[in-house]
């Protein structure tokens, strides 16, 4: 078990190997393509000789928002990207930082401008992200649970990837999408397993 808990200005300095992170992941496991097209656009010319290392490479090269696609292809695409937007910070904070910004990608987008306005505030927005989850990949077990005014629990199970980088960004990415600073209490059990208490 790891815990730790993040600030906005301490940078992450987790190192791991790439390819066995990605080895670890359910072939079976399946993810929207809604953040592919970032991730492709950050790539650019080099996402042509990603393509072919690929368990299953998109038709014509192009992903499709609301397609459906291995996680482990996911993971590689974008964590490939967020090293290459990123290349001075360790593996770590580069794909946390990443994913932090990926948040406000969707949320500038046009479907993510209205999700803000019906969800009024970020304790409202976390206790959204199992129902938004089982969207975008529904193979991952995530409940959120209220412990204050001002903090929330999130507990993931089967899930995949980078508990303890990727997902922790995207959590800040959402505090930060409602003009709040986070802090997050990580309890990571397993590669798959983790809980996260954050207060704002």
């Amino acid at each position: 078990m790891l815990q730790f808990t993040t600030d906005l200005a301490v940078p992450l300095t987790i190192d791991f190997d790439l390819e066995e992170r990605l080895a670890e992941i359910p072939r079976e496991m399946t993810v929207k393509g809604m953040f592919l097209a970032r991730a492709a656009g950050v790539l650019g010319s080099d996402l042509q000789a990603i393509l072919p290392t690929l368990t299953h490479p998109p038709r014509f090269g192009r992903f499709i928002p609301f397609a459906d696609y291995p996680v482990v292809d996911h993971m590689r695409v974008s964590v490939l990207a967020a090293f290459k937007e990123h290349p001075r910070l360790a593996k770590a904070e580069a794909i946390r930082i990443y994913e932090r910004e990926s948040v406000h990608t969707v949320a500038a987008s046009t479907i993510g401008k209205v999700m803000v306005k019906l969800i009024p505030d970020v304790k409202a927005a976390y206790m959204r992200v199992p129902e938004t989850s089982r969207m975008i990949a529904p193979s991952w077990e995530i409940k959120a649970f209220v412990e204050g005014e001002r903090t929330v629990r999130l507990s993931y199970r089967n899930s995949a990837g980078f508990l303890d980088c990727g997902t922790i960004g995207s959590l800040e990415g959402i505090a930060l999408m409602y003009k709040e600073t986070p802090k997050i209490e990580v309890i990571l059990a397993t590669r798959r397993s983790a809980d996260y208490i954050v207060r704002w």
